[in-house]
């Protein structure tokens, strides 16, 4: 990492959220811990009220007193107008305080987040965005209200490539734009892996090809389409199973499409599973992992156990996660919206993965991809190595 002679004495940061979703705990306790360790005092801003009922966040109560990130947290409230627009009015003093950095994540939807910024560069201190970035380059009244947020930061710390590109051909500077993806708890799956490999029990079976999906039930999944594809596929591959892990507002009617295709012999509907051992069980005897929709953060999930992913093509509404994906080589991408490319692409793999050689390089590769790039460690590295030789944290 960074010697404490890259930072003044006593160094204050500041990160600004709507609040901490579960999945982000073991980034926010590397980041915490990496700019503790030089020297680097951290203030955690984050609410307790999403704007999504369903999210699993975290309330500081729950973690232990030895938490990095429990004795980091300050609660703000959060005040959600039509459910979109946040305004967090706990910050607004708090910017005042003289940080040299503050991390936003940066939506430009959170009205306080636009006023605090400014405070904060008032101040003299550096303004980061955390963020999506753009998906598409956004035109009209909203592209440009966007560019106009995003210049506010003096540097943006975006979750893909593709983001970085766009913003790159819309004026914004290369060298304030950088990539730092996305992650799980990388080690805590890693203990789960050595103790699945040791095991020896649930390898993938040659004879009994197994596609997974695992994620909330929303009609954005697009799990009829994985549904109509296995039905078809019976006829190449017999026996072939399909495993749905997951709950939601969707299960009702993908039960009815199970019975309407006749696949209750092929569909293992598991439901929600908070277990991380047993869903890791259910991904590693897998061959391919499928969601026809939005991916999400299934594909680190997926091959960080080095099962590849099938997704659709189509980046625009496409999640940065699907970013993972490696074409031929972790994963495919198919023609959205198109079941015969959908078939085509999960023939592939399932060839593929049932060649014990091509199988084992292709887990080795999948496993290196999200080592590289999509590991708490990787994100609070980057961030970390920004905020020491970009911000005033120098």
């Amino acid at each position: 990492m960074y010697g404490l002679n890259n930072y003044k004495n006593e160094e204050r940061v500041a990160i600004v959220m709507p609040y901490v979703a579960h999945y982000r705990h073991a980034m926010f306790r590397e980041l915490i811990l990496s700019l503790n360790k030089i020297g680097v005092q951290v203030d955690v801003y984050a609410g307790l009220k999403p704007d999504v009922p369903a999210l699993s966040i975290i309330d500081p109560v729950s973690l232990p007193s030895e938490d990095p990130l429990k004795a980091s947290w300050r609660i703000v409230r959060n005040i959600w107008v039509f459910k979109y627009f946040l305004i967090q009015p706990g910050v607004f003093l708090k910017m005042l305080r003289g940080y040299d950095s503050v991390i936003f994540f940066g939506n430009m939807y959170y009205l306080s987040t636009w006023v605090a910024s400014l405070l904060v560069k008032f101040r003299g201190g550096r303004v980061y965005f955390w963020s999506h970035g753009f998906r598409y380059s956004e035109k009209g009244f909203k592209g440009w209200l966007r560019d106009l947020f995003y210049n506010i930061s003096d540097g943006m710390f975006l979750f893909g490539e593709r983001a970085r590109v766009i913003m790159s051909r819309r004026g914004h500077s290369p060298d304030k734009l950088h990539v730092i993806y996305n992650s799980l708890d990388y080690e805590a799956h890693l203990r789960i892996l050595s103790k699945l490999k040791k095991s020896g029990i649930v390898e993938p079976n040659p004879e009994r090809l197994q596609i997974v999906a695992v994620g909330r039930l929303t009609a954005g999944r697009r799990i009829d389409m994985l549904l109509t594809a296995a039905k078809s596929l019976l006829a190449s591959y017999r026996g072939l199973q399909v495993v749905i892990i997951g709950d939601g507002p969707e299960r009702a009617k993908v039960e009815e499409r199970i019975r309407e295709l006749g696949l209750e012999e092929t569909v293992n509907m598991v439901g929600a599973s908070y277990d991380e051992e047993e869903v890791a069980r259910w991904i590693y005897s897998s061959h391919v992992s499928c969601i026809p929709g939005d991916i999400g953060l299934f594909g680190i999930h997926s091959m960080t156990f080095g099962v590849p992913v099938i997704t659709h093509d189509d980046f625009s509404t496409q999640g940065p996660e699907a970013e993972i994906i490696v074409e031929y080589e972790t994963g495919g991408f198919y023609e959205n919206g198109n079941i015969d490319s959908l078939c085509e692409k999960i023939k592939y793999w399932l060839d593929k993965m049932s060649d014990a050689n091509q199988a084992e390089e292709v887990r080795r590769l999948c496993q290196e991809r999200v080592r590289l790039n999509f590991t708490p460690h990787s994100q609070a590295d980057a961030i970390v190595k920004e905020l020491c030789h970009g911000g005033n944290v120098a």
